[in-house]
């Protein structure tokens, strides 16, 4: 009970020291100020600048383009590498055997953490996984 606990504060830390400086940022980009800890109010006038400036404009629809692109490259080697891993069969097994020390690939996807089967592919001789 005592590791959980500790491992869920580890998990919280984490996430607050991830998220709490962009929930900071989010919220002064509402205000007027010019720095942050000096809140005076509420306000738009970062987000009119930022839309009606010619090279702030460019940069954002680069950003958005260049997003784009990546998603649509990674999605398609994605797709492709799943499609050839599924219609390979066992003539990749060599490389999931050089990749993990299990040699078998359900057991280097993670399906079975408790034990895999090292030697020859028959499974005569069993090894714990260290994952």
């Amino acid at each position: 009970m005592k590791k959980r606990m500790i491992g869920l504060l580890f998990i919280v830390l984490i996430l607050v020291f991830i998220y709490a400086p962009i929930v900071i940022l989010a919220f002064y980009s509402f205000t007027n100020a010019s720095q942050i800890g000096a809140f005076q109010s509420f306000s738009l006038q970062n987000y009119v600048t930022l839309f009606s400036t010619e090279e702030l404009r460019e940069m954002i629809f680069g950003t958005i383009a260049l997003a784009v692109g990546v998603a649509a490259v990674s999605t398609l080697l994605g797709t492709l590498g799943a499609i050839g891993s599924f219609y390979s069969g066992n003539r990749v097994n060599g490389l999931y055997d050089t990749c993990h020390q299990c040699g078998r690939r359900d057991r280097f996807l993670g399906m079975h953490p408790s034990g895999c089967r090292a030697g020859d592919q028959q499974g005569d001789v069993y090894s714990p996984c260290t994952w």
